[in-house]
Order: C-alpha cells, then structure tokens, then sequence
C-alpha cells in the first residue's frame, strides 16, 4: 500500500508539471468549440447536433464573406486615396472639402470591418485559454462575436458595398475653394487610435448590452441563455443574415443594385412583420430587430437613389449625415410604435382583427408591467361577453388573464391563464425574456412565496448536485492518479473541473446563505462542505454559533409570515409536475423523501405519469378538475389538507396531505407537489360509489382479519352492525383481536368528493414501513448523491456539466470506485455526525486509502497550479493587447491621410519638416492626375509646389546632416536611413521604405518623366531652368 501511494504521489507530481504545458487543441476542436459557443443552445441529441452544424456551416460562411468585404476594402484602398489626396491637394475643384469626409468615411468603413476582424481574432484567443478564463469574460467575447454578427454584418456590408462603387469618381464639382480639405484635415487630426480604442469600447458596450437583456450568465454552463425574438422573426432574420452577405461576395460585381433592392424589400416586409409581433417574447430584442432593419432599409434607399441619380455625392452625403439622424428617428418611432400597443383598444370585440388587437395590448401590458386602460379594456370584454357569451369562448383566457393582472395582482397566474391562448397566435412562453424579469422581480421583492421557494428549491438541487460531482471528480482524480498508468490529459481535465466546481459552490453557498439566512439544510450542507471537502472549517466557524441557533429555533426559510407555506421545507417530499397539453401529468422530477412517502425506487417515478399513481376509477375525474382548477382559479395555489390518495397498486394506497402551486420555470407550465404522509397511524382502504373497497393500504386486510381478496369487497359485510355503519362514525370495533377506530370520511379534491374509511390502531403505535416490509427509524440517512435533477425536461438548469448526472452509477462507476464514493456521502439532517467524518477516515489505519490526505494533496496540487493559471491568464491579456497594438499599427499606417510618416514616431521638434514631407507624398503622385488636365494655370502652380517641396528638402537634408544631435529620438536617423519613411516607388508601383536620397532620386525620375513627356513645356522656361538647381541631386 504504501509502495502504491508513493507511486500515487510521485504520479501527482508529474501531472502537475505537465498540466502546466500548453498543449495545443486541434482545430476541429476549436471550431466546434467556437459554434457551440456562439450558439447559446444544448446539443445533446442528434438534433440538436444536426442543427448546431447547420447553424456553424451558415456561421462559417458569414465569416467569410465579412472578411472578403475587408480583404476587398484592403486592396482598393491605396488607389482611392491616391487619387482623393491628388485632387484634394491640386484644388481642382470645391470637392476637396466633401472629398475629405468621403475619406474619413471609407476610414471608418474599413474600421468597421476591421473591428470584425478584431472581435474575431479575440474570440479565437479567448477560444484558444478557455480552460484558464473566466467564465464571465468567456461569456463576454462570445456575446461579442455574436452580436457583431447577428446585427452589424449586413449593415456593414451595404457600407462597404457603396464606398466599393462609388469611391472612385466624385462627380459634383462646383467653384474653386480655396481652404483646402479643412475639414477634413481637422478630422485627421483625431487620433485614430483612440477611434480604434473606442469602437473596442462600444463593442464591449454592446456585449453587456446584450448579457443584461439577455438574461444571466450561469457560472458553471460557459453559456448565455439569450432573449429571443419570436420564432418567425428569427428564423426569418437568420435566413437573412445567411443569403445577402453570400448573394452580395458572388453577384456584387454585376448586380448590386439587384442586391440592394431585394434588401429593401426584404427589410419591409420583416419590418411589418416584426411590428405585427412585437409584443411577443422580448421586447427589447424585437425593437432591436426593429432598428436593424430600418437601417438596412435606410442604406438600400440611399444607395437606390444614389445609383438612379448617377450622383455618388448624394448617396455619400444621405449615408454620412443622414443615417445618424435616421437612427434617433428610428428609435424614437418604436418607442412611440409600442406604446401605442398599450393605448389601442377596440370596442367591438366581434371580429377576430380586433380579439386580436385586444390580445396584442394585454401581452404588451404583461411585457411592460403597464396598466395601460384597464377600464377600457375590461369594459370591451363585457360588452362581449354580454352579446356572445362568456362559455367556451375563445377570449375567456384572456379574460381570465386580465382578471388575474389588474384585479387579483397575480402576474404569474396571469402568464398561465395566457397560456391557454396559443390557438390564436403561435406564442409559447419558452425563452421568453419577460418571463425570466418576472420571476427575478418577483424572487427580488419576494412578492410570492410559491416563486420565492421554486428559487430556493432549484438552487438547492443545483448546489446539491455540483457537489455531488465535486466528490465525483475528486475520487476519480485519485483513482486515475493512483493506477499503474494515469492518463495525464484525464487528470488535467478532472482539475480544471475540480477548480470550476469549487468556485461554483464557494459562490453558490454565499448567494444562498445570504438570500435565505433561516435554512437549516443550507447551513449545514456548507459547514459539511467546508469541513469535508475543501479542508476550509476553520474560516467557517461562524456557522458553528448560527446552527446551534438554527437547531434551538425550529423555523423554516419562509419564517413566521407565511404559516400556510409550512408544508414547502425540506421535509416535505417534492414533485414537479407538468401542466403542458403535450406531457400533461408528467412527472419532471422528484426527490428522495417523495420516493420514501411512496415506498418506491427513485428512478421509478420520475419520468413516469401523475395518473399512474391515481386509480383508475378517479383518474379522468381527477385530470379534467385539475384542467378546470388551472382554467378557472383565482388562486396560484390549491390546499390538499383534508388528504389525498396516491398508489402504484391496489394493495399499496397512501393517504397524504400537501399542497399544489401552479408556476412556471423557464417558460415550462408546471404544478409543483409538496406533500407528507397525512397520518402514519391508520390504514386506508379508498370506496367507490356504491361502497366497494377498490384499493387499500398495505396492512389494511391484516387489520380487519383478512389475507387477500378485498378487492372488490362491500365494505359493510366486514362489520356485525353493517346496518348503522354509515351513523355509527368513530365508534371502537375489535376485529382480529384489535381494538381499532372505524371512520368514514371524504377526500375533497376541487368538486369531487372520494369516500375512503381508515382503520386506526387504538395504541397509536407508530408504523412505518420500506420498501422491504421492515420497520425504518426516523433518522435514516438521506444520502445527498440520491438526489437527480431532470434537466432535460425540466428547463431550469441547461448545463452539460449537471446533464453528466442523469446516469445510472453502476453504468459508470467501478466496484472499487463505488466504495470510495461511500466514504464522501454525508448526512443532511444530522451534522453533528459529520463532524468526525474526516477524522474518522483519517484515523484508520486499515483504510485503503486516507482521504483527508488524499484531499490535501489534491488541494495542494490545485494551489500550486494555480500559478500557472495566473500566468496564462496574464498571457491571455498580453494576447489581447498584443493584437489590439497590432490593429492599431496597422490602422495607424492605413487609415490616417495615408501618413506614411508615423506622426507617433516623429519628434515634436520636426515641426514645419514633417508638414512638407508629407506635402511631398502628395506632389510625388501628381503623374496620375496629368492624364485629368492640361491646364497651363493648374500645371504652373503644380509646379511651384514642386520647387517649393524640393527646397524643403534640400534644407531638411543639409539639417539632419549638419545637426544630427538636434534631431532626438532618432528620428534625423530614421529620415535618413529611411526606416520611417514611406513614399510611392514608381519603377515598382508600391509603397516601400525610402530614405531621404533615395526620395529626392525618385523626385528626380519623376522630373526627368515630365520632361521626357514634354510636361514642362507648357511652363515658362524661366521657370522651368529652376529644376536646374537641383543638379546635384542626380
């Protein structure tokens, strides 16, 4: 044994040295990763793998066509801005000033695209250290990514497409003006790399934007549950986002006004549809739908009109000036569009445009938590109500829903009742983003009980089950590290997992000891959890003085105000139950005490139906008044105390007393059961009309002197006074040597009324039997690994890590893990017995293996690699600023005035030098502007500036030569050199690093071109003997 921990220890050290590697993922890994990422989905299922792939084939060539866009935008660059700066310089007409706005905006179209580059690129980063980011900045750049795509690709593309078309030849020319580009310059003369800086910003803006009108990031899922917008409209917005940017990279060059066209189109039917819907799902994201479209609309206009009137200053000037100002428009006109929803009430009810109009109001009323006109709409509904009738019509549930919000306050009983109204419009409340609001609100201001322990309950089962998995992963890291051949990427994943959980629970614990302070059962799970599994007791010894008080004070999470909720507590089995037409009845999920009230396995209940446990002969009875209950309560809740019945057999009826809450979580209509046994000191046997025993308890037949063969059975042949047995109601009978107390009784539940009889023992004796027939002690432990979670139907917690649960342990597990996994059960309902678990274990020197020390090492392994973790995550953020330097280099060097000067390289001091310098830049392109004008006038005074240049040169040079120590920062040597200083090459039609000579020789060239092309023979030749000074130059 020894000689195998040994093996164990020196196994765990090398783990730890090689799960600090970075081992690079595959691609494929990556990409996969990435789609299901962005896609904010589960994909368990071959369907849901079936979509997922879809879905990242439509993403894939999104992509691609978002970064042709900005490889295309990349590639024309040079030309436009030759041919803009030439005649912007050239004063050739009053375009300098429009042409140095067209600039800026080609500027901030390919920072646009640029921008996508870039969100792209952080992605892929963020991809790369997912196991070593947290969650929220994971959760962040994805939202990123997919908002970016999602909202402003097509946009994007129209914008990029209209610069692409029309950049090349500004058409408008009117007089001469001489302050050259001032606006222009003025806007280059903003840092762009803070308008880089800031677009970063924005977009991280947009991300929270979309984290908080999205719902909650869930710690442990590395996923958003996002808001939606109606199904329609979404399914319609992603075809979309797929066809144009495709349609646009292959007919672009030959039918873009087909494409703008199609896009206007397109943009106004999913704006009417979008309008028609808006009260459905979010609000939020459809409006933002709503703005999406206008101004894809919007540039499809401009573009149209711009094509039609072959004018590219009218389609340049709508696109800049105007599309901010139709933004505000726009936003202001859905926000005046909605609440007209609100202030539309129809008073005829007749015709179903106007049920209709009336539905859309009352959803948007729900929405918005808007009164609007109530009176309005309440009086529209007796009015028709009193022509047509109010039974089975089809506005009885949105009357009833009405009812419910304006008069009883109940907003979630109002969203049930609007439930039943899907045959009208198809609306389901599965992610809607209102209904998570109102549950948020509502466990926020703890407006309702029902809601406030379905919040309690679910995040109980959650902690319950991560840290079920945290014993899980923990005996299997041991298990794993102490084999003759760990597998070191298993152990790598099992920590990362570890690290993960521990986390998750430290938070969870927190939220939850701080949200529900009079929970016994939390308390004691965390003084659990901090003693045997992190090793932590000692900073949690505050709990110890709080559960003595707990245990003195026998209150439950809700206190003293809310009495009639004493049934909702941890002793009290639980069932959840669903409401929905398609499963009604189905059991979504039980808990170990409902499997020990029912004398039954786990796994045989769930997922099992609610009528299988009613008899047959009140089954339908039941079903169609528990419909009727959910159709027509002015309650959210319904009280069992007089008893009801449930049984898997004849031979085995239960009395129970509970109570009903009729809720919704995550959008599913559910009935949440909590029940005890009613009395455990009698037996039942359940009658049916005519007084027939139809089912019984298990011990009944054994009271009344009978084996077998009472089913079927007339009660009253049992008893000598069978005449009087209805009057003579708990009087005593001896039967079978038993003196027991015969009653006859009713079990109400809605409008039916069940006769049963019970039989109690005069003694009192307790009786309680499991499943094997022998008598169980009250403080039998409840194991916690017992409790299983159906997420899958249950909806409320979508994570993979709490799916991996559902699985059957002798699936999974070894015979020799599944000891060990007995060493990390604990007991819920007495902590003191868990007090000396560790110790215990620890203690024994016959145990296989010592978990505390086990733990420890664990523990120790964790810390030590968390060092490394701090360093990946610093590598991270050097990643990230690492690619936004280069952006921004990049962007430095292409986007500002074609400053192939770096203004961030150059000495203040260079002052007047570096204006002319980059005056040069200008005059050394004027050969492609000669093929324009032949103009003498415009040719003379070219040529000025060319002297003029050339003389500022020449003194720069004799500077720098002269009085190199005068220019610092290197930047004389720089000049010099020509590390600095980019001019276009003429034998090879690039821009390349020149140095000053080399510059001043390709002048040169450039002058000897117009000579040699008889350009200067237009010029005087007193003027033109002045190149002549330049002589030495050659």
């Amino acid at each position: 044994m020894m000689q195998l921990l040994s093996e164990g220890d020196e196994a765990l050290s090398s783990a730890g040295k090689l799960w600090r590697m970075k081992e690079k993922k595959s691609i494929k890994s990556s990409i996969f990763k990435l789609f299901k990422l962005i896609n904010f989905e589960e994909t368990s299922g071959l369907r849901q793998k079936i979509k997922i792939t879809v879905e990242s084939i439509i993403w894939c060539f999104q992509i691609w066509s978002l970064l042709w866009v900005s490889d295309l935008s990349i590639k024309n660059w040079h030309t436009n801005m030759i041919i803009w700066e030439i005649i912007g310089y050239l004063k050739l007409d009053n375009t300098c000033s429009m042409l140095g706005i067209i600039n800026e905006c080609f500027y901030l179209s390919a920072l646009l695209a640029y921008a996508n580059f870039l969100s792209i690129a952080i992605l892929v980063v963020t991809i790369y250290y997912s196991y070593h980011l947290p969650k929220i900045l994971l959760s962040i750049f994805s939202a990123t990514f997919y908002f970016w795509l999602k909202f402003l690709l097509v946009p994007s593309i129209q914008i990029c497409s209209i610069f692409l078309k029309y950049s090349f030849l500004p058409q408008t020319t009117i007089s001469e003006y001489e302050n050259r580009n001032e606006i222009g310059e003025f806007i280059r003369s903003f840092p762009l790399q803070i308008c880089t800086i800031l677009a970063i910003a924005i977009t991280f803006m947009l991300s929270f934007m979309q984290l908080e009108f999205s719902g909650e990031i869930r710690h442990s899922e590395n996923k958003i549950i996002s808001a939606k917008a109606h199904s329609k409209i979404d399914k319609h917005i992603k075809i979309f986002t797929f066809i144009f940017p495709i349609a646009y990279v292959i007919f672009a060059e030959n039918y873009i006004r087909h494409l703008q066209i199609l896009a206007l189109i397109f943009s106004i039917l999913l704006i009417r549809e979008t309008i028609d819907l808006l009260p459905y799902f979010s609000i939020f994201c459809n409006s933002l739908i709503i703005l999406q479209l206008y101004f894809i609309g919007f540039i499809s206009s401009i573009f149209i009109l711009g094509d039609f009137m072959d004018n590219s200053m009218v389609i340049i000037m709508l696109a800049v000036i105007l599309g901010p100002l139709t933004a505000i428009f726009i936003i202001q006109f859905s926000l005046k569009l909605q609440r007209n929803f609100s202030q539309t009430i129809p008073t005829d009810l007749t015709n179903i445009e106007s049920q209709y109009i009336l539905e859309k109001s009352l959803r948007y009323a729900l929405c918005s938590n808007d009164a609007g006109h109530k009176d309005q709409i309440i009086s529209a509904f007796e009015n028709f109500f009193i022509q047509k009738g109010f039974n089975g019509n089809k506005l009885q549930a949105i009357w009833a829903a009405n009812y419910c919000l304006y008069t009883l306050k109940e907003e979630s009983l109002a969203k049930v009742k609007l439930s039943k109204t899907k045959h009208i419009v198809d609306w389901s409340l599965e992610s809607n983003y209102q209904e998570y609001l109102c549950q948020k609100n509502i466990s926020n201001t703890c407006l309702s009980e029902s809601s406030q322990f379905s919040d309690y309950f679910l995040q109980n089962i959650l902690v319950k089950n991560e840290e079920k998995q945290l014993c899980i992963n923990l005996l299997m890291f041991w298990s794993e590290i102490t084999s003759l051949q760990p597998n070191l990427q298993k152990l790598k994943r099992k920590l990362y997992s570890i690290e993960d959980e521990i986390l998750f629970l430290n938070m969870k614990y927190s939220q939850l000891i701080t949200k529900f302070p009079n929970s016994k059962s939390i308390l004691s799970l965390y003084y659990s959890y901090c003693r045997d599994i992190i090793y932590n007791a000692e900073k949690s010894t505050f709990l110890e003085t709080k559960l003595r008080s707990i245990d003195k004070e026998l209150t439950n999470f809700l206190g003293d105000s809310s009495k009639k909720f004493s049934l909702f507590n941890e002793n009290a089995g639980i069932l959840i139950i669903s409401n929905e037409d398609s499963n009604f009845g189905e059991i979504l999920y039980a808990d170990q005490k409902s499997a020990e009230f029912l004398n039954l396995q786990l796994g045989s209940i769930k997922n099992d139906n609610i009528s299988n446990f009613i008899h047959p002969y009140y089954k339908e009875k039941l079903k169609e008044d528990l419909k009727q209950f959910i159709k027509y309560s002015s309650s959210s809740e319904m009280d069992l105390t007089k008893g009801f019945f449930l049984t898997k057999n004849a031979h085995n009826l239960l009395q129970l007393e509970g109570k009903i809450l009729l809720t919704s979580i995550n959008g599913l209509l559910v009935a949440i059961l909590a029940f005890k046994p009613k009395n455990v000191k009698q037996e039942i046997a359940l009658l049916n009309e005519e007084g027939e025993i139809i089912c019984h308890s298990n011990n009944f037949p054994r009271y009344v002197g009978k084996s077998e063969g009472l089913i079927g059975f007339d009660l009253k042949n049992l008893f000598y006074n069978s005449e009087d047995f209805r009057l003579q109601l708990n009087t005593p009978y001896h039967l079978s040597s038993l003196k027991i107390f015969l009653m006859l009784s009713y079990s109400e539940f809605y409008k039916i009324k069940i006769p049963y009889v019970v039989l109690a023992n005069d003694s009192r004796e307790i009786v309680m039997r499991g499943n094997n027939g022998s008598k169980q002690g009250n403080n039998e432990k409840i194991q916690a690994t017992a409790n299983y979670l159906s997420v899958g139907l249950l909806g409320s917690i979508n994570s993979d890590k709490t799916n991996s649960l559902l699985y059957k342990e002798s699936e999974i597990l070894d015979d020799d893990l599944k000891s060990k996994m007995e060493v990390h059960r604990f007991s819920n309902d007495d902590p003191s017995k868990n007090a000396d678990w560790g110790s215990e274990r620890r203690g024994s020197e016959n145990s296989v293996v010592s978990i505390g020390t086990h733990q420890k090492k664990v523990l120790s392994l964790i810390k030590s690699s968390s060092r490394s973790i701090n360093v990946l995550h610093f590598a991270f953020v050097f990643s990230i600023i690492a690619v936004v330097a280069f952006n921004i280099i990049v962007l430095n060097h292409a986007f500002s005035n074609i400053n192939f000067i770096s203004d961030m390289s150059l000495p203040i001091n260079i002052g007047k030098t570096a204006k002319n310098l980059q005056r040069f830049t200008y005059v050394s392109n004027l050969y492609v502007i000669l093929q324009y004008s032949s103009d003498s006038i415009t040719l003379k005074r070219m040529f000025d500036d060319i002297v003029t240049c050339l003389t500022e040169l020449e003194n720069t040079y004799l500077d720098i030569t002269t009085n190199l120590n005068k220019w610092n920062y290197c930047s004389g040597e720089d000049i010099l050199t020509g590390k600095n200083l980019y001019l276009w090459n003429i034998d090879d039609g690039i821009y390349k690093k020149s140095s000053l000579i080399e510059t001043i020789g390709i002048f040169i060239k450039f002058v000897k071109f117009m000579q040699g092309n008889q350009i200067l023979s237009k010029i005087n030749s007193s003027e033109a003997a002045k190149i002549d000074d330049f002589s030495f130059w050659y």
